[in-house]
């Protein structure tokens, strides 16, 4: 006790804050850390429900796609002749966002590496059995 009371009161200020601004420190730390994870965490979110909506879109096309052309193969040519490359081309003008976006996502996530090369495989295939 001898040791604090011999001291000068600014030292004795000096070992009263430095603890708390220690504790502070370290606290803000975390926070900050904390946020930037929530961050990364959002805009991953995000990506994937963009991707998601690319998906359902594409999905809608190619439905109407189907529907279209089963009606074209069932009345021997004469229905949707006009209607059946119009929605080709929207169907067409969507493959390369879902393909994209895939890419935005990181090189090491395996999943987004296979669904790209399966996209491609699919869009390659698709014009096959178009034509």
């Amino acid at each position: 006790m001898n040791f604090i009371r011999n001291l000068s009161l600014k030292f004795k200020l000096l070992l009263i804050a430095i603890p708390p601004l220690i504790i502070v420190t370290f606290y803000s730390i975390l926070f900050i850390s904390n946020l930037i994870n929530e961050k990364t965490n959002l805009e991953t979110s995000r990506n994937k429900i963009i991707e998601a909506e690319v998906l359902a879109k594409i999905i809608h096309f190619m439905q109407i796609e189907r529907g279209l052309s089963v009606s074209f193969v069932s009345s021997n040519g004469v229905k949707n002749k006009d209607k059946i490359p119009e929605i080709r081309q929207k169907v067409n003008d969507k493959l390369p966002h879902s393909i994209n976006i895939s890419k935005v996502e990181k090189a090491d996530d395996r999943f987004h590496a296979r669904h790209s090369a399966k996209s491609r495989q699919y869009v390659y295939k698709l014009s096959k059995k178009r034509k």
